[in-house]
């Protein structure tokens, strides 16, 4: 089954230099994060977003207990632009913001298959995250193909605090303030949001079979999505 992004972008692959979306940009990341977190944006949130969050895993400064608490005051972006910490020496794309007057959380997704991190990228999320959340809960999501080791270009595997700190001391040059005081750095992966999604639709029920059938239809969209980068 292709999802309208991906017949979209297979179009758009036709022109120009995009031909590296040809047949629907399967297995790049940004195509999945689009995929999936619409879908989690749309399902019922105490449902779906709210569980696969409260799913994480914590690494450095906390353990993502509650994270999912009030999913409906949430608000997703998907793909939202640059953002930069106080002083501008560190600029990052997110893939996702999930924000909410008490919650900022900056997600990096990876792809399923063949992903790695550059050897400063999680210690520039993390600043950028930690100067963004202006006094909320502040946490730097990772959407992972696997579980920790991560693969750091040119290091090879290593644990996520190993590669902070790697990327923080990489970037002692720029900037003077590298705390990371105050940030919760949580791990998933995409088998684990499947999974969620999975169980959350088995105990899904509603009175209305429209309404259930709409859920259905958005929960295995997001599966097959996440089959399918697979």
């Amino acid at each position: 089954m292709s999802s309208p992004l991906r017949q979209l972008l297979d179009e758009i692959s036709w022109e120009g230099n995009a031909r590296k979306y040809r047949g629907g940009g399967i297995g790049k990341e940004n195509v999945l994060t689009a995929e999936v977190f619409q879908l989690l944006d749309l399902l019922p949130r105490s449902h779906f977003l709210g569980p696969v969050l409260d799913d994480a895993q914590g690494v450095v400064g906390g353990h993502g207990s509650a994270l999912g608490t009030d999913p409906e005051a949430l608000s997703v972006s998907v793909l939202p632009g640059d953002l930069t910490t106080d002083g501008l020496q560190v600029r990052v794309q997110p893939d996702v913001l999930i924000t909410s007057d008490s919650l900022f959380v900056l997600v990096e997704a990876k792809a399923v298959r063949r992903a790695s991190f550059p050897p400063q990228q999680l210690a520039r999320e993390v600043l950028v995250t930690r100067d963004r959340a202006e006094g909320r809960r502040a946490v730097h999501l990772l959407v992972l193909g696997a579980p920790p080791p991560v693969q750091v270009r040119g290091l090879g595997p290593l644990q996520m605090q190993d590669a902070l700190t790697v990327g923080l001391d990489l970037l002692k040059d720029r900037v003077a303030d590298r705390s990371t005081d105050g940030v919760e750095v949580l791990w998933t992966t995409w088998e684990s949001i499947a999974h969620s999604v999975g169980t959350s639709l088995s105990a899904f029920t509603n009175p209305d079979p429209a309404v259930v059938g709409s859920v259905q239809r958005m929960g295995e969209a997001l599966r097959t999505a996440i089959d399918i980068h697979s």
